[in-house]
């Protein structure tokens, strides 16, 4: 009997981005404190194109170091050369961005990737699976990397692995992809809210959606200058707190009076968000 396949979820974001290392030094470094910096530049229909800086432990020489990342959707990518790199930051109007890649001294070669799509292989809906093989990472999930939760999902998976494996190995694979599809889903639900804000991603947007994407709108407007908004978002981002805790009231007052002052910010302003915190 031939087995089924698993419903596939996809989502055609065509992203191509843009990586390069520099040094975190002297005319590199962004000034006291900013040690442990992320910069991020939203991603939004007027400014398309994500970029991101951040702050990483030393390298083989010595040296602390940035990684710097630029990107675009659907045809929209910088080449992997250092002027690319250079260009594309001055688009993005990121001050980090620029003093970085104008000033730091590159450590090896600009590479650029690709992705197509990001999936999801609904596993837990099969009712027969092979015996003795388990999907996990990536063959369940890959998400669009700006997002930076492919690493922290596989390794939510591999704990829910050890869970099921000490209940034993009767019925191992429905238990695990049941498991670790509550694991899953609010991370992909984040990931494909953000990939639906954009405009150039071609697929439907409902109705809540498009209110969720409004709203986070605001907390991209807001959080440059508001250190709770910016570390609220953040934890929620990087899996620590749940969704919801964005809309709790000290979150959502602050973003509701935030983006009202903010409407009238300069561009580089409201398209920036800078956060130094220690999660």
């Amino acid at each position: 009997m031939t087995r089924k396949q698993p419903v596939e979820q996809r989502v055609d974001i065509g992203i191509s981005y843009t990586s390069a290392y520099f040094r975190r030094t002297g005319d590199c470094a962004l000034g006291p404190g900013l040690d442990k910096v992320a910069a991020f530049g939203a991603v939004t229909n007027a400014q398309p194109r994500p970029g991101v800086v951040i702050a990483q432990e030393r390298d083989a020489t010595g040296y602390p170091r940035w990684v710097v990342g630029v990107g675009g959707f659907r045809g929209d990518h910088a080449e992997a050369t250092l002027e690319a790199l250079r260009e594309r930051a001055r688009d993005i109007a990121s001050p980090e961005l620029v003093k970085i890649t104008h000033d730091g001294a590159l450590i090896g070669d600009v590479m650029r990737y690709q992705m197509p799509h990001s999936q999801r292989r609904r596993y837990k809906r099969l009712r027969r699976l092979p015996e003795g093989l388990l999907a996990m990472g990536d063959s369940i999930t890959s998400f669009n990397p700006i997002y930076g939760q492919g690493m922290t999902v596989a390794a939510c998976e591999a704990l829910v692995l050890r869970q099921q494996l000490s209940r034993g190995l009767t019925g191992l694979g429905q238990r695990l992809f049941r498991a670790a599809a509550k694991v899953i889903d609010i991370p992909w639900q984040l990931a494909v809210g953000g990939d639906l804000s954009i405009d150039a991603v071609p697929d439907p947007r409902p109705l809540p959606l498009r209110i969720v994407n409004a709203y986070v709108a605001r907390i991209y407007r807001v959080a440059p200058h508001d250190p709770v908004v910016s570390l609220g978002f953040q934890r929620v981002v990087h899996m620590l707190d749940q969704p919801a805790a964005l809309f709790a009231p000290r979150i959502l007052w602050r973003v509701l009076r935030g983006s009202v002052h903010s409407r009238h910010a300069d561009r580089s302003q409201a398209l920036h968000e800078c956060v130094g915190v220690d999660l």
